[in-house]
């Protein structure tokens, strides 16, 4: 059918072979400048003194972004303003004799975004045998799969929290059987 209505041979290859190759080229180029970049940021990962990329699944880019939206990690108390900050803590919301606890729909939500990715790795069995079966008893215990990432991820700002107020390595606690997991 192409070939009938003319539209094999348009006289266009040309054009197309050199767009592209000028795509090719562009992308080749960006690739460039996005290592060049992630190098910039590992440095001044390493100047903060937080060794965040020490958690598995923590890259140049989350640790960057973690850094940047926490700042200076001394302006917390204590973990649980910090998972306040990042709207992973629930709201209560009490009148009188009822009180009912709701989702956080505030807080800065560049952190709840880089905190929700983590999670999801940490609770992969591979990457933290400890993380996943908190995880699946937080599910037996009746909680939707949502609910229980959430309790996944008020663990996670508590390593957050101890690695940038320490500036100690995460170490994966070892489990009963001798095995290292997180």
């Amino acid at each position: 059918m192409v070939k009938e209505h003319g539209c094999w041979e348009n006289g266009y290859k040309r054009e197309r072979s050199n767009l592209i190759k000028s795509y090719i080229s562009t992308l080749n180029d960006l690739e460039e400048k996005v290592e060049k970049l992630e190098k910039q940021m590992d440095i001044l990962i390493k100047e903060t003194g937080y060794p965040l990329k020490s958690i598995p699944g923590v890259d140049t880019l989350l640790a960057a972004t973690l850094i940047a939206n926490i700042g200076d990690n001394n302006r917390f108390p204590k973990s649980s303003k910090l998972a306040k900050i990042a709207g992973i803590a629930p709201i209560e919301n009490s009148s009188g004799e009822t009180s009912k606890q709701y989702a956080n729909k505030l807080g800065n939500r560049d952190l709840n975004n880089a905190f929700y990715p983590l999670a999801l790795t940490q609770i992969r069995k591979d990457v933290n045998p400890i993380m996943h079966e908190y995880y699946q008893k937080k599910i037996k215990e009746g909680r939707k799969k949502k609910q229980a990432m959430v309790y996944v991820e008020r663990r996670l700002v508590n390593i957050v929290f101890s690695i940038m107020k320490n500036k100690q390595p995460y170490v994966q606690p070892e489990t009963k059987a001798g095995e290292k997991s997180a």
